[in-house]
């Protein structure tokens, strides 16, 4: 799973130190996700620097979030979620809603824990042994999505934003004098 959002995040990237544990015994599995999220580098973390140094330009949401003229913890809002099988918790400040924990990290750039746990009942069965690597890639799978997915909302977010602040008008243009 660290590998797949180390992949996906990059160095300046929302999420750090990612885990996804399962562990099974003979009347339960309990999925265990931990992981930091900080907002590092402003709003360089949502966009490719490599790319954008080669456009020559500034990233889209730097510039879109720079026109609005909001401070950025008013422009910008990020979320991690995260589904795991059974029942959920959360570590606080997360919050379960429709069986999915989900955090809202500050964007001033301070680190914030996540846990959740999922314990999914296993009435009758007894332990399978399991093939090596194939629950961490579920779940790493699981885990680029929601991310991805949080970073699509966090698009829509800013731009929605940007649209909804009143636009300054322009000053006239004199046309008095000789031309």
């Amino acid at each position: 799973a660290a590998a797949v959002v180390a992949e996906v995040s990059g160095s300046s990237g929302l999420l750090d130190a990612v885990t996804i544990v399962a562990a099974r015994n003979e009347v339960r599995t309990e999925w265990t996700f931990t992981a930091t999220s900080q907002l590092q580098g402003g709003l360089g973390a949502f966009s490719d620097t490599a790319l954008v140094t080669a456009l020559g330009g500034t990233p889209a949401l730097q510039a879109q979030v720079a026109a609005a003229g909001l401070p950025l913890d008013q422009a910008l809002r990020y979320e991690v979620s995260v589904k795991l099988p059974g029942v959920m918790t959360a570590k606080a400040p997360g919050e379960v809603t429709n069986g999915r924990a989900t955090w809202v990290p500050p964007v001033d750039g301070k680190w914030t824990d996540l846990a959740a746990t999922g314990i999914e009942p296993i009435p009758g069965l007894k332990p399978a042994p399991t093939p090596a690597g194939s629950s961490w890639a579920r779940w790493a799978l699981v885990t680029y999505v929601v991310v991805l997915l949080g970073f699509v909302v966090l698009g829509v977010v800013a731009l929605l934003r940007a649209r909804r602040r009143p636009r300054r008008p322009r000053s006239p243009v004199s046309s008095d004098h000789p031309g």
